[in-house]
């Protein structure tokens, strides 16, 4: 665990730089241009409106940000440890999420998915204790996380439906949905979540057109087109070697999940529930319209605790070197 905590701090330290050092990005400018208005992301709203930020903050929010990013990677280390109860393997896995370029960018940048990625990990450890350990005080905890991702970003939608999903498919679990508690969840989310879902709406369709392809080139700071695509930039950010994983992944248990739900590891049809019908959803929709790639970002999260269990190990080694690549390359483009 020391050699993990080691790497991953290195990282870290250098996306602390890194916040001093990026321009201010789009979305950033956008918030920062139009902070009373409305439509504005419920947590930068609420720092504005409290007094604890002004319009000449953009480093303390990114402060927050990188915070939250921290709990973030800290949470998903909790969740990698449930289901994968190899050490050797649990700890190179949080290395491989953790020094993406997809955490790095959430962890330097004003973004909503910043807390839309903590809630949605908090989301799912809370309902795995809940159904996997009969926690029945996580079932509540669980719809708290679930409304408190939806104040962020409608992707948290999936938490709710990829819960009904997995109950609904799994012999095993089924029972639950004869009981209150999945139902309290909900409730507790609704409440939390209802009063403000206009307004996230109204936020993420101006928010889209202000830094979609836009931030993505800034932040990395090379001649890429705008055209680049949908797929180019989580190949990018997630890198080759875990993006192609995700699809082997799919490919290997779509038809097994739904023709044979019960012939899937437990554990795993969970986090497929959280994880396929936005994946396969927004790439279907990409066809056809643009689509807020960021809003993936905590579906991948969902998607690679089942990958990096299942995976041999040399790929590991691979998604480390194209991290490292990824990063030296922002560094020089980011300097030079």
């Amino acid at each position: 665990m020391r050699k993990a905590l080691y790497i991953i701090a290195s990282f870290n330290i250098i996306r602390l730089l890194l916040i001093f050092i990026v321009d201010t990005l789009p979305l950033e400018s956008f918030y920062f241009d139009n902070h009373t208005d409305t439509v504005l992301p419920f947590f930068v709203r609420l720092l504005f409106d409290t007094g604890i930020i002004s319009t000449n903050s953009l480093i303390f929010l990114r402060l927050f940000s990188f915070f939250v990013s921290l709990l973030s990677q800290w949470t998903m280390f909790i969740l990698l440890s449930k289901v994968i109860r190899s050490d050797n393997r649990k700890y190179i896995s949080w290395i491989v999420v953790s020094i993406t370029l997809l955490i790095t960018y959430v962890s330097i940048t004003v973004l909503p998915d910043s807390l839309l990625l903590l809630f949605w990990t908090l989301s799912l450890l809370t309902l795995y204790n809940a159904v996997f350990d009969n926690d029945k005080k996580s079932w509540l905890l669980s719809g708290l996380f679930m409304g408190m991702a939806l104040l962020n970003k409608l992707s948290g939608l999936a938490l709710p439906i990829g819960m009904l999903l997995f109950l609904i498919f799994s012999s095993r679990y089924r029972k639950y949905l004869i009981s209150p508690y999945p139902y309290i969840t909900l409730i507790v989310a609704a409440i939390i979540s209802v009063p403000f879902v206009n307004r996230v709406i109204e936020s993420q369709n101006i928010s889209m057109k202000v830094y979609l392809a836009g931030d993505i080139i800034r932040f990395l700071t090379v001649p890429i087109g705008e055209n680049t695509g949908f797929i180019g930039y989580q190949i990018i950010m997630i890198f080759p070697v875990l993006y192609i994983g995700l699809w082997w992944v799919t490919f290997k248990y779509f038809g097994r999940i739904f023709k044979k739900p019960n012939q899937v590891n437990a554990e795993f049809w969970f986090m497929f529930a959280f994880f396929l019908p936005l994946f396969l959803g927004f790439h279907m929709i990409s066809f056809f319209s643009r689509v807020d790639f960021l809003g993936l970002i905590p579906v991948f999260i969902s998607g690679f605790v089942v990958l990096l269990r299942l995976i041999k190990k040399r790929w590991y080694y691979w998604s480390l070197g194209f991290s490292i690549l990824g990063h030296i390359l922002l560094l020089y483009y980011i300097v030079s």
